[in-house]
């Protein structure tokens, strides 16, 4: 069985319906793909960086009780280690001219050796030549600007292709 710790970067309406997506196919990820997961991070500028290892319960999450396990960590670096995510959900709003605070946010995330999600394709062209540079032993990064594609995958095999 794989076990991944996630980290979820923005808890609005697209955070909250990938949790509720992650619960509903949580049987599955599990007996078709031995994959399992946690949440063991989540942020926003509402509530700020929290963390916790031993995982955040998902469904207290969903109706809004951050509860007080864990940690409130003073800044990103901080909540990915804190946090000890394997895979950041970076689902922040962004700058379109300059791709921001998303770009930081993802190359803190790489550089740290985590796997990247993000849910649009501006922030690929936005970053191009920028981020495909940041590489890790685990990571392999993706950029090809004319299809759009932007891409973080673990390099170390796994099923992290599930998600």
């Amino acid at each position: 069985m794989n076990h991944y710790n996630l980290a979820l970067l923005g808890f609005g309406n697209v955070g909250r319906a990938l949790v509720r997506l992650l619960l509903r196919k949580e049987e599955e990820l599990r007996d078709q793909y031995a994959t399992a997961w946690k949440i063991t991070g989540v942020a926003s500028r509402r509530l700020g960086w929290r963390a916790n290892p031993d995982g955040f319960d998902p469904h207290l999450l969903l109706d809004g009780n951050f509860q007080t396990e864990g940690v409130v960590a003073p800044s990103l670096a901080d909540w990915l280690s804190a946090a000890r995510a394997d895979l950041l959900f970076e689902n922040t709003s962004l700058n379109a001219e300059n791709g921001e605070p998303a770009i930081s946010h993802i190359r803190a995330a790489l550089e740290g050796g985590l796997a990247v999600e993000r849910p649009d394709r501006p922030v690929a062209r936005l970053a191009a030549g920028d981020l495909v540079s940041v590489e890790t032993t685990a990571l392999t990064a993706m950029v090809d600007t004319a299809s759009g594609l932007f891409r973080m995958t673990l390099g170390i095999g796994g099923n992290l292709a599930a998600f």
